[in-house]
């Protein structure tokens, strides 16, 4: 579901990027880092990625910084 998730929001910026060009470098800001950070999930693999987002969840409930789970993703 988080996979589906960031594919709807990268295709749906880079077609709202198309329709609108006024506002194409605001729309395009996450397409770089979006891309990536799905490339990364799929390389992973499907329970390494579980395993990762239990990981961040655990960090979270004891109080460490939100962003925990996009550097664990981002370093592992």
């Amino acid at each position: 579901m988080i996979q589906s998730r960031l594919v709807c929001s990268v295709v749906l910026g880079a077609f709202s990027a198309s329709q609108d060009k006024s506002n194409e470098q605001y729309l395009l800001l996450t397409q770089k880092p979006g891309w990536a950070a799905l490339k990364k999930m799929r390389r992973c693999g499907d329970e390494t990625f579980r395993e990762r987002m239990r990981v961040s969840k655990d960090a979270n409930t004891r109080g460490e910084p939100i962003g925990g789970g996009t550097k664990w993703i981002e370093t592992r």
